[in-house]
């Protein structure tokens, strides 16, 4: 909540200033498994539909700062067959 009340953000550096997300996005992220249709990592800006808000924040915290995030759609799925 500190984060969000200091409004440290702009669009170049993202969250608490930390940097392109060429740099600060880690490596490990699903978001390179689709950074072709990601803007974001696209154009290397935090330039995106709610960046500033409560998306931007959201990926900031669990997928920069705590690397804990990750697509449920890339996931591989078990799927049953009907016998």
């Amino acid at each position: 909540i500190r984060l969000a009340a200091q409004g440290l953000f702009n669009i170049s550096h993202g969250w608490n200033l930390v940097g392109r997300p060429s740099l600060t996005v880690p490596r490990s992220d699903d978001a390179w498994k689709v950074s072709w249709k990601m803007d974001m990592l696209r154009n290397d800006d935090w330039d995106f539909v709610g960046a500033a808000i409560d998306q931007g924040l959201f990926f900031y915290i669990f997928r920069v700062q705590r690397t804990a995030g990750a697509d449920l759609r890339l996931w591989t799925h078990c799927s049953s067959r009907d016998e």
